[in-house]
């Protein structure tokens, strides 16, 4: 058996180590290109939210100021609200996948309550929108 092997690494006595770093490397490879479109679909995402909740601050802001001549003290917290969805939208936009990610956890760690609380919120609407758009029973002479 050739026991030789490149100065600075173990010797190999079998050359299933190189086997072991060319199929990872391989792997790498492969995943790379469902990585990349996974980030970018979910940056496109994470942009459209930013858009949704930029339009409902806007809707909020545009019922706040109808609201001003009969109840302003009711305005004014309604466009505090508003403002709080726009701090929201800058936010989600100004960061990265990553950074919501990191956030998000750091969130979980320190108020694991209010996390599983907003899971179990959005299952129950998430269960109630597959509930409402479940398939309706066919009406005669329509397909």
């Amino acid at each position: 058996m050739n026991n030789e092997h490149s100065p600075g690494s173990p010797p190999r006595a079998d050359g299933s180590e190189t086997a072991g770093e060319t199929a990872r490397a391989r792997v790498a490879e492969a995943v790379e290109p469902v990585r990349r479109d996974a980030q970018e679909a979910a940056e496109r995402q994470k942009s459209a939210g930013a858009d949704q909740i930029g339009s409902m601050a806007r809707a909020v802001h545009a019922a706040a100021s109808e609201l001003e001549p009969g109840m302003p003290g009711l305005a004014r917290r309604v466009h505090d609200a508003a403002a709080r969805l726009e701090d929201t939208s800058s936010s989600l936009r100004g960061q990265s996948i990553e950074e919501l990610f990191a956030a998000f956890n750091r969130m979980g760690r320190s108020q694991p309550g209010a996390v599983f609380g907003g899971a179990v919120l959005a299952g129950f609407a998430l269960c109630r929108f597959l509930k409402s758009s479940g398939n309706a029973p066919a009406q005669p002479g329509r397909m």
